[in-house]
């Protein structure tokens, strides 16, 4: 019934010489400015009037699903630096970093085999260290520079608006993290404000909108074939595989034929966010004013954040705060008083960090076990001081299976990861958290996972139940960004 009232309003206008709207499908969903619908409206509003008739179409895709193909509700309008105010002053410059952020410097480096140490120094030192610190780093210029070739996008300054048949900025796929009509560079619009390096740039309605532009037939099917709740498994498989590190530039090497506008694919690309990284504090010798950072070397670490802080020497400058991702809540080191308690730590890799932090502000703690998994012996950081701040350190080294007899109840691999040591002093184990021992664990959220399954198994459902309505297990899990 709407449909049919347009097009009877249309030809109503049409005989009495007042615009129309454009015909259905004529506008090519691309952004493009100006837009048929641009024109109308231009054309309605030099008429003296709106027009009640005309259809608002609207997102209607929803964000939270990631097989919804996103809708077309970017505008890219160009910006003529000759007469972009109509006379009035122009605009400042748009600013290099969009987001309050602090500073810090790089003081020194060190490794610990597949672990680097990053200890920056700060303006002053916090009242109240946080258990977190944000690391914001924009794309590359380099990077940026070869996605844009790549694409056909020429650099510009423009203006990124809600298309007016979108919902505007409210639409649950408008990139509302684009300032809205200021005027920005190409560039900056992808530096500063939009994902194009982490896993999260190959999302599935990133996959629809290169379909949507794929001029080869073969490449179209398996985009949409991999962007579709069916082949979510597939999807998995490719993007989401161990040590396998997908971008937006990968991906369209992969896919050559599409090259989609720059409003389409700004519409299906995630926000530009810092990564969280867990506070170690400040390490022995040095000042409150700094803190370090734990980061890992191996294969499967190769975020975008983490790369950058690898890459850094001393003297480097460090972007602090920006937009993050919901902090994970704080282990129970950081927010609940447990100097009388035991303390039973678990963590792989670089989730050393943030226990590290608490037991250096507290001095160490004699009635703290800590077991810790990681590739090689060296990967342990600074081994000598965790041995003064805690009473047992038990360390499982993955590259070093230990023989012993394990249930097939246990998850795989319990001779050579970290709750295979937990299986073998199980015994210990249970007696250490019957004394009522807190639990912590910080790591990837495999080892967490099988973590609990293994303590779980020793304590016994009803125990360890009771241990978490008490508050006495929290866990932090870290991954790739």
């Amino acid at each position: 019934m709407r449909r049919a009232a347009w097009r009877l309003g249309r030809a109503v206008r049409a005989m009495s010489g007042a615009p129309a709207p454009p015909a259905e499908g004529a506008c090519c969903g691309s952004g493009c400015y100006p837009c048929v619908w641009d024109t109308y409206y231009e054309a309605v509003e030099t008429a003296g009037g709106a027009d009640a008739d005309a259809p608002v179409l609207r997102t209607v895709g929803d964000a939270s699903d990631p097989f919804e193909k996103p809708q077309n509700c970017v505008r890219i309008v160009p910006v003529d630096d000759d007469d972009e105010s109509d006379g009035e002053a122009p605009p400042p410059p748009p600013p290099h970093a969009p987001y309050s952020l602090s500073r810090g410097v790089v003081h020194q480096t060190a490794d610990f085999g597949g672990v680097r140490s990053v200890v920056i120094e700060t303006a002053g030192a916090a009242s109240h260290p946080p258990a977190h610190h944000t690391v914001f780093v924009p794309n590359g210029a380099a990077r940026v520079a070869a996605l844009m070739s790549r694409l056909g996008w020429s650099e510009r300054r423009v203006k990124v608006q809600p298309n007016v048949f979108s919902a505007g900025v409210n639409a649950p796929t408008y990139p509302y993290w684009i300032p809205q009509g200021v005027p920005l560079a190409v560039s900056e619009v992808l530096r500063f404000y939009t994902d194009v390096s982490s896993r999260a740039s190959v999302r599935q309605q990133v996959l629809w909108v290169l379909a949507e532009f794929a001029k080869d037939a073969g490449e179209r099917a398996r985009l949409e074939q991999l962007a579709s709740r069916e082949g979510v498994g597939q999807y998995r498989a490719v993007f989401r595989a161990p040590q396998v590190h997908y971008d937006l530039a990968r991906l369209l090497e992969e896919f050559p034929s599409s090259a989609p506008p720059l409003g389409r694919l700004l519409a299906a690309l995630p926000q530009l966010k810092g990564r969280l990284f867990s506070n170690a504090g400040p390490p022995p010798g040095t000042g409150a004013d700094r803190f370090e950072l734990l980061v890992s070397k191996t294969p499967d670490g190769l975020g975008h954040a983490s790369s950058h802080l690898r890459s850094l020497t001393a003297g480097d400058s460090v972007s602090l705060g920006g937009p993050a991702p919901p902090a994970p809540p704080p282990p129970v080191l950081f927010d609940r008083d447990v100097a009388a308690a035991p303390l039973l730590i678990v963590s792989n890799g670089s989730g050393a960090a943030a226990h590290l932090g608490y037991l250096r502000r507290a001095g160490g703690r004699g009635t703290t076990w800590w077991y810790h998994g990681c590739r090689h012996p060296a990967d342990v950081p600074h081994p000598d001081e965790l041995l003064r701040l805690v009473a047992a350190l038990h360390i499982a080294v993955s590259t070093r299976p230990q023989p012993g007899a394990y249930p097939d109840t246990l998850p795989q691999g319990a001779d050579r990861y970290v709750w295979g040591l937990l299986w073998r002093d199980r015994e210990q184990v249970a007696a250490f958290v019957n004394t009522g021992a807190a639990v912590c664990l910080c790591g990837t959220p495999n080892m967490v996972r099988d973590t609990q399954t293994v303590l779980e198994t020793v304590l016994g459902e009803a125990m360890w139940a009771a241990m978490r309505a008490e508050g006495r297990i929290l866990t932090e899990k870290w991954g790739v960004a």
